[in-house]
């Protein structure tokens, strides 16, 4: 049996009267963790998807958004002044940083690739996922997450998803996929550690569709930066592990 566990997260909208109207409820989102060989099979199995490596950048630190095929990464703030920051050259801890090497622990999960997005021990990333279609799944990597002892969160605005406060292992890697019912064409998802210095890598990042292109597609639910999303049983990443190799005991 895989490591793999599932987390059912009943999500709806609130508060009616105070948010913008939309076309329909997002009736359910889930959330799994996998191991390499099975992140990479259900990715496969998608109908259609676009996956953003980083492999086609310039490695060094990002002075603002940095624009991709699957959306926009933006720091959240602070400055960074580890070993991350001050062990590079010219590095001013503000920026993301696009990296070809490891470092501290975060790495490339680029089958034959080098690079991937370091938070560069700022505050965290934003992901914002807009104009690439509809999608009905989101994927990513994370790499050395929660391993200097600040919690983490992934969080859709201010409603968090996962929250991470055990520490982790130095270069722990998770590879995580996001399963709507219902398909989106927006999203912006803001991956924070609770202090400064304990960075992260992302990579492998990406964006799918679960149905063909002639089928019926899935209700479109438009997901404007406005509208809280409600998200109901949050757990860890760290615990979704534990919970798996549990129950593949």
């Amino acid at each position: 049996m895989s490591r793999l566990s599932r987390l059912v997260l009943a999500a709806t909208l609130a508060g009616a009267a105070a948010l913008p109207a939309v076309g329909a409820t997002l009736s359910s989102a889930t959330i799994e963790t996998f191991d390499a060989t099975v992140f990479n099979d259900r990715i496969g199995a998608l109908n259609s998807s676009l996956v953003e490596d980083f492999e086609s950048f310039t490695a060094g630190e990002i002075s603002g958004p940095l624009a991709t095929s699957v959306g926009r990464f933006a720091t959240i703030g602070g400055t960074g002044s580890g070993g991350t920051v001050s062990g590079t050259s010219g590095n001013t801890g503000t920026g993301l940083f696009l990296r070809d090497s490891g470092v501290y622990g975060r790495s490339n999960t680029t089958i034959g690739g080098t690079q991937f997005l370091d938070s560069n021990d700022t505050s965290g990333v934003d992901w914002a996922i807009s104009g690439v279609g509809f999608f009905d799944r989101v994927f990513f990597t994370l790499s050395d997450i929660a391993d200097t002892g600040a919690d983490f969160q992934l969080a859709v605005g201010s409603v968090t998803l996962a929250d991470v406060t055990a520490k982790r292992s130095n270069g722990a890697t998770e590879m995580v996929m996001l399963s709507f019912a219902s398909a989106i064409d927006e999203l912006t998802l803001t991956f924070r550690h609770a202090k400064l210095n304990d960075g992260f890598g992302i990579d492998d990042a990406g964006i799918g569709l679960s149905v063909p292109v002639n089928a019926p597609p899935p209700s479109a639910v438009p997901l404007p930066a406005s509208v809280a999303l409600l998200m109901a049983g949050v757990t860890a990443l760290a615990g979704l592990r534990r919970t798996a190799r549990r129950k593949a005991a």
